[in-house]
């Protein structure tokens, strides 16, 4: 099975790709390859290690996982590398939001709600190669729902539980029901 992070990735790497944006063409990378000077400009599409997760439902447990991806444009250093850089970002922001949910599911990503442009950080300098290299990092949020693969299957195994009831009778407002879980012994 194919990750649903791995699938936005190879995604936006197609539609980059697909976008053809001059001078860029076919070098959009994913995965942080090493890159040669003549191989630039070139984009490379990583995601960060994190993840937020928030309970949707409780009832059919459902999830909603953000992770955060990264398109880094780079270029060989020049005199003109801000507007060189300034101008390929543009280029990428247009064909990457362009569709906030990559295609959905006719992409294979029904469960993608959206992406969410987060910010720009750079310009980076690299002096290790040959040639300086420039870079701009364009980071954005991808929102996509989860279910456990098996909903059969309990998130929370226990062996008995125990409900003490307060039916608040009398002037009492409010009543307190109280669950007593024990869990298995290991």
């Amino acid at each position: 099975m194919v990750s649903t992070r791995r699938r936005i990735r190879e995604r936006v790497v197609d539609i980059l790709k697909a976008a053809s944006i001059p001078t860029v063409g076919t070098r959009v990378y994913s995965n942080r390859p090493s890159i040669q000077n003549h191989e630039l400009p070139a984009l490379i599409v990583y995601s960060d290690d994190g993840e937020r997760i928030e309970t949707v439902s409780h009832s059919t447990p459902k999830y909603a996982r953000t992770a955060t991806f990264n398109v880094r444009v780079m270029a060989q250093q020049t005199a003109d590398l801000d507007d060189v850089l300034d101008d390929l970002l543009e280029l990428v922001f247009d064909a990457l939001f362009s569709d906030c949910q990559l295609g959905g599911a006719s992409a294979g990503l029904g469960n993608l709600r959206s992406i969410e442009p987060r910010e720009v950080r750079g310009p980076l300098i690299f002096e290790g190669q040959h040639k300086p290299t420039g870079a701009l990092d364009l980071s954005f949020d991808a929102v996509f729902e989860f279910e456990p693969t098996d909903p059969s299957v309990p998130l929370f195994e226990f062996e008995t539980a125990d409900v003490d009831w307060d039916l608040a009778g009398g002037d009492a407002v409010d009543a307190e029901d109280t669950i007593h879980v024990q869990t298995p012994t290991p």
